[in-house]
């Protein structure tokens, strides 16, 4: 990849996605198994007040992440996921697209800009989610990588804040891109280094308190 190529680097959650596509995903799974939700219940007094704070929100989630992969094999877990896109994209699960942000994405694809959306959600979950929208092929994805652990699966690397420079510098992205866009204060790191960076949906006051703190360049974008 050339270096001096023009980048735009897009969250998922939140910012291409009106939601969170693990904690769909995950609550879907769970709920299709009693015996697995059941489980899932027992274990609510210790993961759900880390589910509260995106901080400690990987930390609530990996038991739950684990119990509801229990048993998949790798093409088991990719066949769940694929499930899964297949009910969003036909409109029968409560995660959407934001039409706005995806047209973004697009604008950028038609300047042959290079695009990657770099994701706390697992890659092969937020790959099959961009292919199904048919920008497999033209979006580098970047996301949490995940191993198999006691017949489960469980996080391998998170890819979170901080760690989400870390993971597009070693894909060849460098350590600085022209545009970012993200909804949430978490990827302040990768705003922070865009020429041009946008919070999409944020409060204004999110808005001023980040710009007045370290991204002065900060603009609001309203999807």
């Amino acid at each position: 990849m050339a270096g001096s190529k023009i980048s735009a680097v897009f969250d998922l959650d939140g910012t291409l996605l009106a939601g969170d596509s693990t904690g769909h995903w995950l609550h879907e799974t769970l709920l299709a198994s009693p015996l697995r939700l059941c489980a899932g219940l027992a274990l609510l007094p210790a993961t759900g007040p880390l589910l509260l704070h995106p901080a400690s929100r990987p930390a609530g989630a990996t038991p739950l992440f684990w119990l509801a992969t229990l048993g998949l094999d790798e093409s088991a877990l990719r066949g769940s996921f694929a499930d899964f896109v297949a009910r969003v994209q036909r409109g029968q699960a409560a995660l959407r697209w934001r039409e706005r942000g995806v047209q973004t994405l697009e604008r950028h694809l038609a300047q042959d800009h290079r695009v990657v959306v770099v994701s706390g959600a697992p890659a092969l979950l937020v790959r099959a989610l961009l292919e199904a929208r048919g920008l497999g092929q033209q979006v580098r994805v970047l996301g949490t990588l995940l191993s198999r652990r006691a017949h489960g699966w469980t996080v391998y690397r998170h890819c979170h804040g901080a760690e989400k420079c870390r993971f597009l510098a070693e894909a060849g992205y460098g350590n600085t891109w022209s545009y970012a866009y993200s909804d949430s204060p978490e990827d302040a790191p990768i705003l922070a280094r865009a020429s041009q960076p946008f919070l999409v949906n944020g409060r204004p006051r999110l808005v001023a308190a980040l710009q007045r703190r370290h991204l002065p360049r900060l603009q609001p974008l309203s999807w």
